[in-house]
């Protein structure tokens, strides 16, 4: 996993020299850096002791995430791509004001932050507020999921296979949805990324994909209506007026009732 192969080379560690240092056997840290293993709270807090303490990483929180590993090794499943931790931090300090009226506000663990790509800081207000309404964090295959009728792919047009993303399952009074953050797609020889793809769970039987947007100030939603074609899903917009009055968590759920 690319979150602690750069913690352990900005600190010029051997992968032994970090097993070393951390309590943790050098091997396993391979296995976790190349994402074929999550690793376990107790190894996070081993690494914590020579990373420093805010060092973060997902650990396995049901378990499936703790059998699967080497029975689809080339596939990597927790091969996460990182780097998106300065924009989220952007966001939260463009924003603070607004933020800081969020109650009870929640804010993601580093490795999400780290990992979940925004396009621009303005979302990272949209995701704290499903995140302070109870959305709880965890990791799963899209394709798992129910998207296989719609490519999903990585930052390079990559078929995803069984890899794991990020996904906030979200709960509202009567629905609930699997919401991916930036979920890149493919549909006819282009590729999209809608800022969420979700999975909206509206009776045991009832599951619907939609494409949840975010539009920032100035944004005009006619620009993507070749997209919106191409992926044939239905579309739930918030203008940035909505996001910035701090209901989203009821606005996600009034407009999923709609569908």
């Amino acid at each position: 996993m690319k979150i602690l192969k750069d913690a352990r080379l900005k600190l010029g560690l051997s992968l032994r020299q970090l097993g070393q240092r951390s309590g943790v056997n050098f091997r396993a840290l391979g296995e976790i850096e190349s994402g074929l293993r999550l690793p376990s709270a107790e190894i996070v807090a081993g690494l914590r002791t020579c990373l420093g303490a805010n060092f973060s990483m997902p650990t396995p929180t049901r378990p499936a995430l703790k059998k699967m590993a080497r029975g689809i090794a080339r596939a990597r499943p927790f091969a996460l791509e990182a780097g998106y931790l300065a924009i989220w931090e952007q966001g939260l300090q463009d924003h603070r004001r607004l933020i800081l009226q969020i109650e009870p506000l929640v804010t993601p663990p580093i490795w999400f932050a780290d990992t979940v790509r925004l396009d621009s800081p303005w979302e990272s207000l949209a995701w704290l507020q499903l995140l302070s309404g109870g959305a709880q964090i965890d990791l799963d295959s899209p394709n798992q999921m129910g998207f296989r009728n719609l490519p999903v792919v990585d930052c390079n047009g990559k078929w995803l296979a069984e890899r794991h993303l990020p996904y906030l399952i979200w709960r509202g009074k009567s629905v609930k949805a699997l919401i991916w953050p930036q979920l890149t797609v493919k549909a006819g020889k282009l590729t999209y990324r809608p800022d969420g793809l979700a999975q909206v769970r509206l009776s045991p039987r009832r599951k619907l994909p939609v494409v949840l947007e975010f539009d920032g100030r100035g944004h005009d939603p006619t620009h993507d209506a070749y997209r919106t074609r191409q992926l044939g899903l239905p579309v739930i917009r918030f203008s940035y007026p909505e996001v910035e009055s701090l209901q989203l968590c009821a606005l996600l759920e009034k407009r999923l009732l709609e569908l």
